[in-house]
């Protein structure tokens, strides 16, 4: 890969645009043929980001949850109804509505009774007749990572920057030790980023702007998140670098549930074994987000501590192993699907059992179940896994 130019040419738009000291972020790049032949394309690629104010606009589906956040610093000192009062009218839990988590209390504070909107924090927020938000704003400073303080449990964060960044570039400081947020060593907050899209959670690796996201701290002190100000870069676009994987790097198998009630759904719940997986809690062993409303499609793993899991991974051995799945909320009936991945031996078994109506099912021979739940209820079905 060539070295980029030393100077741009005086007559140059670039050269222009960088008198302006504006940031920039440049990337050289070179990508070998599928062929894997010696043939590549190379070039540079300039990233400019905006500095000062800038007008920033949304649109929002009417009667749905959106889990936003904002991407720059908001005028008004971030009151809520004056950021958007023009487009929703004046604040009215009718009309419109704004949360953020409380992560000291557990709850949720609404609009006026909730700190100001500001970067890198997220919001639920819901319309009755939904329409195009804007907001005037300071850019966020794009030359240095962004810092965002994470209490110990689940918190409410967003995307701090007006461009995608990737949150396997994020690092985690206990006011002592940095480390990287994929790194074994992080011992304080989960190494996935939960949005909440079409009506229903999902890993995400990357942040985006107005997105909002769900992160954990499982410890017992309060952190800090950086934010990385890299921009997500080309080839990434291209690839799986970021987003959350389980597929096995070696021996091991893999179940992912996904379920869908109505205008509900819960796709990123995944049991299985791994050759690399501990017996104690690890990074494989991912807790489900919280429900912001009863209505809302559940689906966790119950861990034998008896947290709410949506990720439940265990050491390969030959004991039996059973799986306890709770699936709570939704609109009724519940069409219950699964993708089974890995390498599965032929004489093992894996067998979903619906302890309501005693109903067995032959996972590896079919890939969906339906059941109907009731309101209020949690249904319990186990998923046993037979040398």
């Amino acid at each position: 890969i060539r070295r980029p130019p030393r100077s741009t040419p005086s007559n140059s738009s670039a050269a222009s645009d960088v008198y302006k000291r504006q940031p920039y972020f440049y990337e050289a790049f070179g990508f070998v043929s599928e062929e894997e032949s010696i043939k590549y394309s190379e070039g540079v690629r300039a990233y400019a980001v905006p500095k000062g104010l800038i007008t920033l606009s949304r649109e929002l589906i009417p009667m749905e949850y959106d889990l936003i956040s904002i991407p720059c610093h908001p005028s008004f000192s971030g009151d809520a109804n004056k950021l958007f009062g023009d487009e929703l009218g004046e604040y009215d839990p009718g009309a419109w509505r704004i949360f953020h988590f409380n992560s000291e209390t557990n709850q949720y504070d609404e609009y006026p009774d909730m700190a100001p909107i500001d970067a890198g924090l997220g919001y639920w927020m819901i319309t009755l007749n939904g329409g195009v938000i804007s907001l005037t704003g300071e850019t966020t400073d794009a030359t240095v990572p962004y810092i965002v303080s994470i209490p110990p449990g689940w918190q409410q964060i967003g995307a701090p920057y007006n461009y995608e960044v990737l949150f396997s570039d994020s690092m985690v400081s206990d006011g002592v030790n940095i480390v990287e947020i994929n790194s074994p060593q992080n011992i304080y907050i989960e190494n996935v980023l939960w949005a909440y899209k079409d009506d229903g959670y999902l890993m995400s690796g990357a942040f985006v702007p107005w997105q909002g996201y769900w992160v954990h701290n499982i410890s017992d002190k309060e952190v800090t998140l950086i934010i990385t100000n890299i921009p997500r870069r080309y080839y990434e676009a291209f690839s799986s670098k970021g987003k959350p994987s389980h597929k096995m790097s070696g021996s091991g198998w893999y179940i992912r549930l996904k379920g869908y009630s109505g205008p509900w759904k819960d796709i990123d719940n995944y049991i299985g074994e791994r050759a690399d997986a501990q017996e104690s809690k690890d990074i494989y062993d991912i807790l489900e987000p919280p429900r912001f409303s009863d209505k809302q499609l559940s689906i966790y793993i119950r861990s034998i501590e008896g947290e709410k899991m949506a990720s439940d991974f265990r050491g390969i051995g030959e004991d039996i192993e059973r799986f306890e799945v709770i699936i709570e909320g939704g609109a009724g009936m519940v069409n219950l699907e699964w993708e089974i991945g890995g390498v599965i031996p032929e004489d093992i078994g894996i067998t979903l059992s619906d302890e309501a109506t005693g109903q067995m099912i032959d996972m590896k021979g079919y890939s969906s179940y339906n059941l109907e739940i009731k309101k209020g209820e949690k249904r319990r079905i186990f998923i046993q896994v037979t040398p």
